[in-house]
């Protein structure tokens, strides 16, 4: 039989354009990464990566007093209800690079692509159409450069639903990845009887138990509780006093990238036909197995969506959008791929269509970071604001000595001993100089008690000011 000569030329500019596009978004994620920072998110999941590596750590846990939601004793800093992943993956990292948080992002983004070969290869999608549709702008900022784990519980997802769908049981690994990954994730439990063998059902299931046990082993033993950080996770973002909020913006914002595409998609139709629509859906899902599992996924994701988010503030809302955009990415995507199999250029479109959204998103974003806490303050080479604070300070005769901030993360990264507002006010009265950086979603929390009365004024410029309590007190390390 001969080699369709044809055939191979196309196979081979697809294979280069999937490279030169990944290569392409890689090149606008570091000019990102150098232009805003590593964020407050992903500097905790640094933070609770190196702490797990202190040998205070394991000396002391048994002492270690857990205040709500932070474990604090210096620079070493610890929140419990953080997922576990992140921490998993920055551990190597932490031992392997002096700066180990660029080799984080990278990580994420190669464990990303990762998932878009497995997925593709189980379903036979086009892995240029999965890339460009999974890579919206939002859901790259957000999930990658503000934090993290919605872009590794996307990840994990896809390659579970792959794994789904050819009724392997390692869809238990990568739910349970998926899990540690994201709390809420624990949702999808369900989609493991589409195995559709109760043999393979099962490991699939003990498969999530083994990948998941030992963070209970290591909940139970440092915490006292197998599934503290689970619980203390839905305290902070479920059980909250904030007001029920309905998600709304986040829910459509979550639906606009894919809406985008899909439409972009239809636009070649000089016009539609309800009743073929509706006939096609009927015949895809009555046969097709992955549209019921995406259905199963939907549902579930939705329900999981809305219970989480009617407590978190608009922010959370929008990250837990990822939820949202992968179910209705999964339906646009199967839709799609019978439409470039009909008219093949389709394809060329949505790749130029999904760079250049991604290009001009991120320059959007660039600017509106400017006026939100996510870039006020985002440590990289260009920023010097929290480091003319910690000079200041030093100025005033209190270097390296500890103080309270409302930005003690980023202060900690720096290892400059810092303390939040949130957990002094819960333990004893702060003597310590205070720093208030002006960033506009904290310095407004009615969370933080400055004692701002009872202290002086002794430096402010419009990036930060420093008060000095009475009775103010130096206190090293």
């Amino acid at each position: 039989m001969g080699i369709n000569k044809k055939e191979l030329l196309s196979n081979l500019l697809a294979s280069k354009s999937i490279i030169v596009l990944i290569i392409l978004s890689l090149i606008v994620i570091i000019l990102s990464y150098n232009i805003l920072g590593p964020s407050w998110d992903i500097i905790v999941h640094y933070l609770n990566a190196r702490s797990y590596l202190s040998s205070r750590f394991y000396q002391n846990f048994t002492s270690i007093n857990i205040n709500g939601w932070e474990i604090q004793q210096n620079t070493f800093y610890i929140e419990p209800l953080r997922e576990a992943m992140p921490s998993i993956i920055f551990i190597p990292l932490i031992l392997l690079f002096h700066n180990p948080i660029f080799p984080y992002i990278i990580s994420l983004y190669v464990i990303f692509i990762i998932s878009i070969f497995v997925f593709s290869n189980a379903l036979k999608f086009d892995k240029i159409l999965l890339y460009s549709v999974m890579l919206s702008p939002f859901f790259i900022y957000f999930s990658l450069l503000a934090n993290g784990t919605e872009l590794l519980s996307v990840s994990f997802l896809l390659m579970m639903l792959g794994s789904l769908y050819k009724k392997s049981p390692l869809s238990g690994v990568f739910l349970g990845l998926a899990a540690l990954s994201k709390y809420p994730n624990l949702v999808f439990l369900p989609l493991l009887l589409f195995m559709e063998n109760n043999k393979k059902t099962v490991v699939a299931y003990l498969l999530f138990i083994l990948i998941t046990i030992p963070w209970l082993i290591f909940n139970y033993v440092f915490y006292g509780n197998p599934i503290y950080a689970y619980t203390s996770s839905i305290s902070f973002n479920i059980t909250t006093s904030n007001p029920i909020s309905i998600p709304v913006v986040p829910f459509l914002i979550g639906l606009s990238i894919p809406t985008a595409f899909l439409l972009l998609g239809l636009l070649h139709k000089k016009y539609i036909n309800i009743k073929d629509i509706k006939d096609e859906l009927k015949s895809t899902l009555t046969h097709n197995y992955f549209t019921k599992i995406s259905i199963a996924f939907s549902t579930l994701a939705i329900i999981g969506y809305v219970i989480i988010t009617l407590h978190t503030d608009y922010f959370g809302q929008i990250r837990y959008s990822y939820l949202i955009y992968l179910s209705s990415s999964l339906f646009v995507l199967i839709i799609l791929q019978k439409e470039i199999k009909r008219t093949p250029k389709l394809l060329r479109n949505i790749t130029i269509l999904s760079f250049l959204i991604l290009l001009f998103s991120f320059a959007g974003f660039y600017i509106i970071t400017n006026e939100t806490y996510l870039g006020s303050v985002n440590l990289n080479h260009n920023n010097s604001i929290i480091q003319n604070a910690v000079y200041q300070l030093d100025n005033l005769g209190y270097q390296n000595c500890r103080i309270e901030s409302n930005a003690w993360v980023y202060l900690i990264y720096l290892n400059q001993s810092a303390y939040s507002p949130l957990f002094l006010n819960k333990t004893v009265s702060s003597e310590y100089p205070i720093i208030i950086f002006n960033l506009p979603d904290l310095v407004e929390s009615s969370s933080y008690v400055w004692d701002a009365k009872q202290s002086m004024l002794v430096y402010s410029n419009h990036n930060f000011s420093i008060l000095l309590p009475n009775g103010a007190m130096c206190v090293k390390g």
